[in-house]
């Protein structure tokens, strides 16, 4: 009995990695489908069908108790069902989707169908834009100025190929109300140089947060993968039994320098206190039982290193720049309160 049983399930594992996805799903209806069909239900025909399902059944009716019984057993099957038929709906859509825009020139309502016709698009226009606001262009000085100002509502055109044909049209007065009509479309007042100047000083503000975050993510990803090649450093000391500076020497860089992106007086202390409390792989220091005098330090000289990359941080971002501070002070804490089990 054992071996068919064996068999039976051996099959069954056999089925899910090998067989196509139509015979999968096929097995899996069925299966619910019969499963529902012995009290009294119908499969339904969305997951949220299947909820609402469930919602309907009162525990207290010994009736609905099977059929809440039924429903329960069938979770693991019935999800895997209707991942296999959303899945195949999506494929089904995108295919038609593209038999559809394929005869008929539609456009997909996803944003990257948008995305791919605009950039489809935006050569050929911009190339035609161009012809027609050219030198050889037989349109007016008028009709072009008016497709160029179009064009720049969604960056086809330029602010300065607008000027540059509003200068053939307007001079004096009617100029200056073209370019501060054009200006202020694009977000900068008037156009006056206290207008501009602002926005060229908002722009250089939200760019040095940037730069903050940017040097936040690199200060937590090198303090992380210090860690990290500390912990390498230590197993490979125990199992080749090479020490710390020639286990370092090999892998072409000097221990020092790993001390100094750790923040630690003593890296040999440090990797001792790895292999002391088996945090091999690069492991916090932060479950490190405070044992010696030399591991209370090491664990210290760790927070303030913390600290320091913190503050630098917030000095560097001012009050623009609050968002980078807490992006490292999570990221460095998370980093330093991570611990793994040693490798045997």
């Amino acid at each position: 009995m054992g071996g068919v049983n064996n068999l039976a399930d051996s099959m069954t594992s056999f089925v899910g990695k090998f067989a196509p996805d139509a015979h999968k799903f096929k097995v899996a209806q069925d299966a619910i489908t019969s499963a529902l069909g012995q009290v009294g239900l119908v499969l339904p025909p969305t997951r949220d069908a299947m909820w609402a399902l469930m919602q309907t059944l009162d525990a207290s009716i010994p009736g609905d108790q099977k059929k809440i019984a039924a429903l329960l057993q069938l979770t693991d099957t019935s999800d895997a069902y209707y991942t296999m038929l959303e899945d195949a709906n999506n494929k089904l859509a995108a295919s038609a989707q593209d038999l559809a825009t394929k005869l008929y020139g539609t456009i997909g309502t996803t944003l990257d169908a948008l995305t791919a016709k605009l950039n489809e698009l935006k050569t050929s226009t911009q190339s035609a834009l161009g012809t027609a606001l050219g030198s050889n262009s037989p349109l007016s000085a008028k009709d072009q100025l008016d497709l160029a100002l179009k064009g720049l509502h969604s960056g086809l055109t330029t602010v300065d190929q607008v000027l540059s044909l509003g200068k053939k049209l307007y001079r004096g007065a009617d100029y200056t109300k073209l370019y501060q009509q054009v200006m202020a479309g694009q977000g900068m007042g008037t156009g006056s140089a206290a207008d501009v100047g602002a926005q060229v000083d908002q722009y250089n503000a939200l760019y040095a947060q940037q730069q903050s975050m940017k040097a936040a993510q690199d200060a937590v990803s090198r303090f992380n993968d210090a860690k990290t090649l500390a912990g390498y450093v230590e197993q490979m000391s125990v199992n080749t039994g090479k020490s710390y500076s020639d286990v370092a020497g090999g892998l072409g860089f000097n221990l020092a320098d790993l001390g100094k992106d750790l923040g630690v007086g003593s890296i040999t202390g440090y990797l001792d206190s790895l292999k002391l409390n088996g945090l091999s792989q690069g492991e916090s220091l932060a479950n490190i039982s405070a044992g010696t005098n030399e591991q209370v330090t090491l664990l210290k000289s760790i927070d303030q290193r913390l600290s320091a990359i913190e503050s630098g941080t917030s000095a560097t971002a001012a009050n623009t720049g609050k968002a980078a501070t807490q992006t490292t002070a999570s990221g460095l804490k998370s980093v330093a309160s991570t611990t793994r089990k040693a490798s045997v």
